[in-house]
């Protein structure tokens, strides 16, 4: 599967089924959510019934380099409003590639795509708030804290609260 859509030297494409078992392994890793202590680990079944029923878009982020071409991360859009032109959007970097500044990076590309390509006026996420590097790279990008759902993520043994950051396309109308 090709190229969807790309911005500098990044781009995205619809997740496969081939890409099933790297997105399992990712969605395991307890770095990936943050040290969970209670990790429910996904099954490739559970993993295959998920991408049988997905309506949301994923993307797999691969980056661009000289004449390679890495796989670095998920991608996802959901909570799409049409009507009001908005959409939740959220990116992970695998853990490989994490520290790289391909966070920063593929979040540009989707911002970029949800305002250019979906004509969403409004985008928003969800973000813990001891996750400083995610929350550096939403205020870098333009995203303002909108709200706090408080203490909503249960993680190591205490409770955290859930920033909620929104960002609006003022191009448009």
């Amino acid at each position: 599967m090709g190229i969807y859509y790309r911005h500098n030297n990044i781009s995205i494409r619809p997740i496969d089924v081939k890409d099933l078992e790297t997105l399992r392994n990712h969605r395991n890793d307890p770095d990936t959510w943050m040290t969970l202590t209670d990790c429910r680990c996904i099954t490739y079944t559970q993993q295959l019934n998920w991408y049988n029923s997905l309506k949301d878009l994923y993307f797999i982020a691969t980056a661009h380099i000289g004449q390679n071409s890495l796989d670095i991360g998920l991608v996802r859009i959901d909570e799409v409003d049409h009507i009001n032109r908005s959409a939740r959007i959220g990116c992970d970097v695998f853990k490989n590639y994490r520290n790289l500044g391909f966070g920063s990076q593929v979040f540009a590309l989707v911002v970029d795509y949800c305002f250019n390509q979906l004509n969403t006026r409004r985008l928003w996420l969800l973000v813990l708030e001891n996750n400083a590097i995610a929350k550096h790279i939403y205020e870098k990008h333009g995203f303002e804290v909108e709200g706090v759902q408080k203490q909503a993520i249960y993680r190591k043994g205490k409770y955290l609260d859930y920033i909620m950051m929104s960002k609006i396309n003022d191009t448009t109308v």
